[in-house]
């Protein structure tokens, strides 16, 4: 018989109160991005050759999509982080996507498909299986275009974790269960 895993709670506390602090609520002044995208602009000539009023201009388009810039595709990320990790062709990578609950098709799938686009989760996943920094959880990120949020519960305790350097799954997904009301590794 197993014993039960013992969470440390201190782990999970500070976890939770990094997110705590850094949680920013949705404004809710602000317009959605429907209303924005899509509200009529106000044209001083009325021609042609100006932009359809259900579009938005390419400077406001630009500006929404410059915190997703990225230089590589998930793909190319995901091979680099592997060569990273396992130099050698003698070792195995099969660690990285069970630590995590990944099943093996679907790691095969993201391995195999070069325009595979994984859901937010499976970044995360991702991002403990590798234990990776800030800088390369943010390219990881990116590469699939996702970023952090600051309004999102879940988010925040894994960005607390990555810069705290905490990789313990069952810390995390305490951290989770409790502050998001959510898990990632386990079903709780």
């Amino acid at each position: 018989m197993h014993e039960p895993v013992k969470i440390n709670m201190a782990i999970v506390a500070q976890l939770i109160q990094f997110a705590k602090r850094h949680y920013v609520p949705f404004d809710t002044e602000a317009n959605s991005f429907r209303q924005r995208m899509y509200a009529p602009k106000h044209h001083a000539k009325d021609s042609i050759d100006n932009d359809d009023a259900s579009f938005p201009d390419n400077a406001f388009v630009n500006a929404l999509i410059e915190p997703f810039e990225k230089e590589k595709s998930f793909n190319d990320v995901l091979f680099e982080l592997l060569d990273r990790h396992f130099p050698t062709k003698d070792e195995k990578a099969t660690n990285v996507y069970k630590r995590v609950g990944i099943q093996r098709s679907h790691w095969s799938k993201m391995l195999s498909n070069r325009d595979y686009q994984p859901n937010k989760d499976t970044i995360f996943k991702l991002i403990f299986a590798f234990e990776l920094n800030l800088d390369d959880a943010n390219r990881l990120l990116a590469s699939a275009g996702y970023a952090f949020n600051r309004s999102q519960y879940k988010d925040l305790v894994i960005l607390a974790a990555v810069t705290q350097h905490i990789y313990l799954l069952q810390e995390v997904d305490e951290s989770l269960h409790q502050f998001a009301k959510t898990t990632l590794f386990s079903d709780k």
